[in-house]
């Protein structure tokens, strides 16, 4: 069993990672389990972890997926970006203001406030308004087509996803380059 901790949803979800993986190890299986508070960071629990933080808090060794904070939205939306409701991500140190300010452009002040990059790429992917979320949280919408891009201009974050390698073995090997494909050139 490989552990990759999450700061997403509050539950564990047990996932077959992918067909190579599975005929490598039919009988291992990979647990995603959220995680709450970055003091978990501190005892390992997996060969490999997929964890949400700043560079300090998820430890040494754990190398960046990616940072880069996108602004999304439902192609529906289609009033100015200045009349659009913003979904604000709460526990995150870059949001609208931070964005409002790398581009001049006045925005109206948040009115949703989520606990995650996921819930508020929902929202956005609803309709319900534009959401600045984490590119790799974010890609596999827009390549879909749920969201559309609705500022060319990304703005770094300060926390983001972060995969920690403990292990040499050819599994553990084998997922983390299953998880690098999925992240693509987001791996930084």
């Amino acid at each position: 069993m490989y552990r990759v901790s999450t700061h997403i949803t509050g539950r564990s979800v047990s996932v077959s990672p992918s067909p190579a993986i599975a005929t490598m190890a039919p009988s291992r299986y990979t647990v995603f389990q959220a995680t709450i508070w970055s003091n978990e960071f501190a005892a390992p629990r997996a060969a490999v972890e997929l964890r949400f933080g700043s560079h300090n808090q998820v430890g040494a060794g754990a190398e960046m997926l990616a940072m880069d904070l996108l602004p999304v939205k439902s192609a529906a939306l289609t009033a100015p970006l200045e009349d659009l409701p913003l979904v604000e991500t709460i526990g995150t140190s870059v949001g609208w203001k931070d964005r409002q300010a790398q581009t001049g452009r006045s925005l109206k002040a948040p009115s949703v406030m989520v606990d995650s990059y996921g819930s508020a790429l929902k929202l956005a992917m609803s309709g319900r308004g534009m959401a600045l979320v984490n590119q790799n949280i974010a890609r596999d919408a827009l390549a879909r087509h749920k969201i559309i891009s609705a500022a060319p201009q990304m703005i770094i974050g300060q926390e983001g996803y972060f995969l920690l390698h403990r292990s040499e073995t050819a599994l553990a090997g084998a997922f983390v380059a299953w998880l690098r494909s999925l992240v693509g050139a987001g791996v930084t």
